[in-house]
């Protein structure tokens, strides 16, 4: 199934996204209990998750910002759809 880009993410009331404790790279709290460090491409796409962004919107930032990474797109998808299967995100 397709994602639809014109979908707003927004943290799920049990998740946030901090520096990691080593301050090498970023960690996603699940409450209660569990942690789950995002590689640098995941992390990239969760900075820009605020309620207020579309995933289109989130894929034209990073595009703007990485210009040489053709792949954004299905990036961000692919997170966006585990991170929504996995509860971490609400998409609406």
């Amino acid at each position: 199934m397709k994602l639809d880009r014109s979908l707003t993410p927004k943290w799920h009331r049990n998740c946030s996204l901090e520096l990691a404790p080593d301050r090498k790279g970023h960690v996603l709290h699940l409450s209660p209990g569990g942690m789950i460090r995002l590689d640098a491409d995941d992390a990239r796409v969760s900075e820009l998750i605020d309620g207020r962004h579309t995933v289109e919107e989130i894929i034209e930032t990073l595009h703007t910002r990485f210009p040489n990474l053709p792949e954004t797109g299905m990036d961000v998808d692919r997170f966006m759809k585990v991170a929504s299967e996995k509860q971490w995100i609400d998409l609406h």
